[in-house]
């Protein structure tokens, strides 16, 4: 709730209040590292046999993200 106060006169004084890059930029900027750090811990705890399985499959590094780890 602290941050609400300058966040507005910040995006007011860029001329981004009340618009959609605006609020993308908002939620990025706030929502960004906490997904980061959580999903870190997610992936550091996934068993390296099942990306070693898609490897072997003929996955490569992004369908192996998008298909195997992601879901």
């Amino acid at each position: 709730f602290l941050a609400i106060v300058p966040l507005f006169f910040v995006l007011d004084n860029i001329g981004l209040l009340g618009t959609l890059p605006g609020l993308i930029t908002t939620y990025v900027a706030f929502a960004l590292p906490f997904t980061v750090f959580f999903l870190y811990a997610f992936f550091r705890g996934l068993p390296n046999e099942i990306a070693e399985a898609a490897a072997i499959d003929g996955a490569g590094h992004w369908r192996t993200f998008f298909q195997v780890m992601l879901p």
